[in-house]
């Protein structure tokens, strides 16, 4: 259910009216894969994934991995609906469970009715620290580590966050007001289509004659070197589990709790991807989530965007910029103080400020300052451009 208010014109009277608007929007779309981390909390949980794992898949290791994980939804989503059902409902029929337990407890008194209320005290426990665990995954709180219970906390920030996402309406590229839910998504779609579609660009051979070499042939191969298996584990552990899945729905919780099974499988495909393997569209698929810019967005140029990539998408990228990281302060300027460590882009801040506050002070010499339009400059990288630079 959406509800929105209007503030109409007051015309002749002295009363501003109100108009509230109330709409239940019927979402028949299927709904995606997402991958609860209170799963692998389960003994029964890596028997699951096994019996699934082992089943053979053929084509590629990149094309086997994605088969693997692709099956795998289905077999962890029979299993959930087995052993958890609606945690919701558990929640209430443990509650239930121990009152009625209390209630023995004060008529009999008897050691065996205490047993009982404690043992269905346990179980509402493990209950409601499933619900927890789903809340805060759906939260993503990062600050709060530990404490009491905080289900009431954690559903409150999903429910603002889903009420601040919601987009009731938007402004079309002639600016007209749109509010259907078709309208928006087309509106969406046009919008983005045109910002990432890429545009011709002349040849710039003559320019990149001028581009020195710097980096030496010893320290290509640093950056070229076949991966290992420590390599990868280690990239993989060190991610953050609790993070925003992709398309394909999987945390990084996932692949540390079951990498005794799924480790081999991972290491031949990222292997395979580093000796010149393409990536599959299973792994190279993005969520796009926008976010406000302002309180009252509208139209799509006052959201910001975020791609929320695969799992395993993710640790290739975060090898590549690790070994990356070893060359950038040879390559990238002192000037740039973005994208190397121990280098704070507010430097450039100060310096900007500066700069400007010498030019109010210096009347004699003719100064000019340019203000660039960076809008999503890194999201629109021209790849051919990149490759023949590199």
């Amino acid at each position: 259910m959406s509800l929105t208010v209007s503030h109409l014109i007051r015309d002749s009277s002295d009363h501003a009216p109100l108009l509230i608007s109330v709409s239940t929007r019927l979402d028949n779309k299927p709904q995606s894969f997402r991958f609860l981390n209170f799963w692998t909390s389960r003994e029964d949980f890596l028997p699951i994934v096994r019996d699934s794992w082992k089943q053979p898949c053929s084509g590629s290791p990149l094309q086997v991995l994605c088969c693997k994980l692709k099956r795998l939804q289905g077999a962890v989503q029979v299993w959930n609906r087995v052993v958890f059902g609606d945690i919701f409902q558990a929640v209430r029929q443990k509650e239930e469970e121990v009152r009625l337990a209390e209630i023995r407890m004060e008529s009999d008194g008897s050691e065996a009715a205490r047993v009982q209320l404690h043992l269905a005290q346990g179980r509402l426990r493990a209950a409601l620290r499933v619900e927890e665990v789903f809340w805060k995954q759906k939260a993503r709180v990062r600050w709060l580590q530990e404490g009491d219970r905080n289900t009431k906390f954690f559903h409150s920030v999903v429910k603002h966050r889903t009420v601040r996402s919601i987009v009731h309406k938007i402004r079309n590229d002639r600016g007209e007001w749109i509010e259907s839910e078709a309208e928006i998504g087309a509106e969406a779609v046009r919008y983005f289509e045109r910002l990432f579609t890429a545009q011709h660009i002349a040849s710039s051979s003559t320019l990149l004659q001028h581009i020195p070499k710097i980096l030496t042939d010893e320290e290509n191969g640093l950056l070229e070197q076949v991966l290992s298996a420590e390599e990868i584990r280690s990239a993989v552990f060190a991610m953050d589990g609790e993070s925003a899945p992709g398309p394909d729905g999987y945390t990084g919780k996932f692949f540390t709790a079951a990498w005794s099974v799924i480790g081999e499988d991972v290491v031949r495909a990222m292997c395979s991807f580093f000796c010149g393997a393409e990536l599959p569209r299973a792994i190279t698929a993005t969520s796009i989530v926008l976010i406000p810019k302002i309180v009252h967005p509208q139209n799509f140029s006052h959201f910001c965007l975020i791609s929320l990539c695969n799992f395993v998408n993710k640790v290739l990228s975060q090898i590549l910029a690790d070994r990356l990281a070893q060359v950038l302060p040879k390559i990238i300027s002192p000037q740039q103080s973005g994208f190397v460590r121990r280098r704070l882009i507010s430097d450039n801040f100060l310096l900007a400020q500066e700069l400007l506050s010498s030019m109010g002070r210096s009347p004699r010499n003719a100064d000019v300052v340019l203000k660039l339009d960076m809008s999503k400059a890194y999201d629109r990288v021209s790849w051919a451009f990149l490759t023949m630079v590199l």
